[in-house]
């Protein structure tokens, strides 16, 4: 394989040179942030041949389950966005088949059996076939034995039977009734491929499945009893071993780890890892140690229960490895940018109570921030940053707060102004860089909603009194059009949702009459993005949740993107060092609250699809690549299924051609100017090539096309085996 610096040189190469220039799209589009959201009852499994923790579904503490697959390659997670996948589902199981180099899912509440081949998901049976039923909480482990996977449990399943599925049909092995650990008790479940036993803790019994029958191997001796318990098999210790999971008992959440040896239990004794959890945990048997991941851990604050880091153990003890922590669900929140310190700045808002915690995002991952004082916790209040004085300011909120809070990144600091607005919620405000002052507008007070203008210049609040001015009103939206100079206005109730658009020069209101403009509606968020120059606006409400987003050039409205994901009270803020707008919460019925973070600005969507067919002896080679976002320093692309250490060549073009290859049925797709790149399979038929794509926007929309041939002596051409193609449409 390559160095990285040849790969990135190489890539570089053909991204400027070989590849054709195609014209930028006119509107940015939304994509969601580069790490899973919190949640609970995901599955995980470990593909030893890609070397990825693949990771699908759960369910946010507030939400709808979850259908998005993800993969974690030690460094980060990516995302796959795959043409058919599981529906959103929760308490389902995966396995890692390495015969057949597929994931294995099944359940979550349904009856379907899927595989993941590392790019696509595909079904292989369903609701009416012969299987297992209907379950949840179940476990799966791939038994060499039988070159199966085997599943057991599942929900409060009285049966004590378990199956197996070896690549066509699940067949069921029934157990004497009566015998065997009690299912709906199910602590952990591993394999030892050693002795050749399925290891079961079911309260404090530890039983074995041996293919015929249960054993029962110890009983009130070891782990305390637990639901929910992470076990996995250690190769380099030959011992399953067990961590954390649910003490009912108790009400708590453990996290112990224990050892099995095929005849006692023994707990290990270190420095503290994880929080305290319930959930998976796999074995990465290239590096010999053990992973776990997110989980369900004890309710604390709001979504405390749902983990969302990443840990491993060796024999040196417990390593962080990633820490994904995200702000709790919410909405009636609000969020500004920091551009002195590059980061957006969180505070507050309600989920389901209303909270008062701090949080700050620098592009990848959202930090909590603890300081020793703080506002109190509230909802509706108004958050922008003071450039010319490095602040973010905070003003008013909950049920109307006349309080002026400043944060400096680590500390906050309530002000004492000499004059102040009149107390109030569900205001506007944000920074005019020309004036450099903070300009309010609006909200609701004690005596009703106001039409009032107010601008804080780092020391004291002062009304304006401009002649004009829009009506009285609240859950109004406000951004700074920088090249315009101006504060523009939209929306917000009095007492119904209005439709209005407003500018403010810093001196006088005008109203605009624009021909096109978003229906009217409050509770919605806006922001300026400076790259294309247009304020965005998104979501609210009127009467019911709208995800519809909008652009105003200074003249007209136009909408832009296709929906997301209807919200109000989100927080909204333009990130000026990644030039993109982050969009965080909001209510939004089906989930309560908006999951996650979403992005907007990337001018295309990042797609990585398969065209064309390869060829093969029986099966060919398979292609697959992650997915293709500008800046991404570890885009890689992937054969599978191809003869076992073996070398290819990856090829690179700007063009998609069909040649067929005389009379082998095989097909080369590549056309144009061409870059090679070359490559090894290991042991198992997989080897990857990693690229490093450049952060550059006039890359977007680029297309690319990969194909790999493999060295094969029964290969159909010239010794050769072939992939399909693979299209990869460049974006970010």
């Amino acid at each position: 394989m390559p160095s990285p610096n040849v790969t990135a040189l190489c890539t570089l190469a053909l991204s400027a040179a070989l590849l054709p220039a195609q014209p930028v799209g006119p509107a940015p589009r939304w994509v969601e942030s580069p790490s899973p959201a919190p949640r609970l009852a995901a599955a995980f499994a470990y593909d030893t041949a890609r070397d990825r923790v693949v990771m699908f579904g759960g369910v946010p503490p507030f939400g709808d389950p979850l259908a998005d697959t993800w993969e974690w390659d030690g460094r980060a997670w990516q995302r796959h966005l795959p043409a058919v996948a599981p529906s959103g589902r929760s308490g389902h199981a995966m396995a890692y088949d390495p015969v057949r180099r597929r994931v294995v899912l099944f359940g979550g509440n349904h009856f379907d059996t899927w595989e993941w081949d590392g790019g696509e998901w595909s079904q292989r049976a369903g609701t009416g076939q012969f299987g297992p039923g209907r379950r949840t909480d179940h476990h799966m482990v791939w038994d060499p034995v039988s070159q199966s996977v085997l599943l057991i449990g599942g929900g409060f399943w009285a049966d004590r039977d378990v199956w197996s599925w070896d690549g066509v049909a699940w067949a069921q092995h029934v157990a004497p009734r009566g015998l065997g650990p009690v299912m709906s008790r199910l602590g952990g479940v591993a394999l030892d491929p050693m002795r050749q036993r399925l290891v079961v803790l079911a309260d404090r019994e530890t039983w074995e499945w041996d293919g015929a029958a249960w054993l029962l191997r110890s009983s009130l001796s070891g782990p305390a009893a637990r639901l929910d318990g992470g076990m996995a098999w250690d190769a380099r210790l030959q011992r399953v071993a067990l961590f954390g999971g649910y003490d009912p008992s108790a009400d708590q959440h453990l996290n112990d780890l224990w050892h099995w040896d095929g005849t006692a239990w023994q707990e290990w004794i270190g420095p503290p890892g994880p929080a305290p959890r319930a959930g998976a945990m796999t074995f990465d048997a290239r590096r010999e140690r053990y992973l776990v991941f997110g989980g369900r851990g004890d309710f604390a604050t709001l979504l405390d229960t749902a983990k969302s880091d990443a840990w491993a153990w060796d024999m040196g003890g417990w390593t962080e490895l990633y820490d994904a922590t995200h702000p709790p669900s919410r909405g009636d929140t609000a969020l500004a940018y920091d551009t002195a310190r590059g980061r957006a700045v969180l505070f507050g808002g309600r989920g389901p109570n209303e909270v008062g915690d701090t949080w700050e995002w620098d592009g990848q991952r959202w930090f909590e921030q603890r300081p020793a004082s703080a506002p109190s916790p509230r909802m509706g209040h108004s958050l922008a940053f003071d450039a010319m004085r490095g602040r973010t300011v905070l003003f008013g909120g909950g049920s109307g707060s006349a309080e002026t809070w400043a944060w400096d990144g680590s500390t906050w600091q309530l002000r004492q102004p000499p004059v102040s607005p009149p107390g109030r919620a569900r205001s506007a405000m944000v920074y005019d860089a020309a004036r450099q002052r903070l300009v309010l507008f609006g909200g609701a007070t004690a005596l009703g909603l106001q039409n009032d203008t107010w601008v804080w210049d780092g020391t004291t609040w002062s009304e304006l009194q401009p002649l004009a001015r829009p009506t009285v009103r609240a859950l109004h939206a406000m951004a700074y059009d920088v090249a315009r100079d101006r504060v523009v206005l939209f929306g917000g109730t009095f007492p119904s949702a209005r439709n209005d658009t407003w500018e403010f020069d810093g001196t006088t209101w005008l109203q605009r009459a624009p021909a096109t403009t978003p229906p009217a509606r409050f509770s919605h968020a806006m922001a300026y993005d400076a790259r294309r120059g247009r304020v965005v606006l998104h979501g609210g409400q009127s009467p019911s949740r709208l995800g519809d987003t909008w652009e105003w050039d200074g003249t007209d409205w136009s909408p832009t993107a296709p929906d997301r994901l209807p919200r109000t009270g989100h927080g909204m803020a333009y990130d000026t060092a990644r030039a993109q707008i982050v969009v965080l919460g909001g209510a939004s019925g089906s989930p309560p609250y908006a999951p996650g973070t979403d992005l907007y600005g990337g001018l295309v969507n990042p797609t990585s699809v398969a065209v064309g067919v390869g060829c093969g002896v029986g099966a060919p080679p398979r292609l697959t690549a992650t997915r293709p976002f500008l800046g991404n320093p570890a885009l890689r692309a992937e054969v599978a299924d191809a003869a076992e250490s073996a070398p290819f060549a990856l090829g690179v073009a700007g063009q998609f051609v069909t040649v067929p290859l005389g009379s082998s049925g095989c097909s080369w797709y590549l056309g144009g100017p061409l870059g090679f790149l070359p490559g090894a399979t290991g042991p198992a038929g997989f080897g990857a090539i990693g690229l490093a794509l450049p952060a550059d926007p006039a890359l977007a929309g680029v297309q690319v096309w990969l194909q790999a041939a493999v060295l094969d002596l029964q290969g159909p051409f010239f010794r050769t085996a072939l992939t399909a193609a693979r299209e990869l449409t460049l974006g970010g």
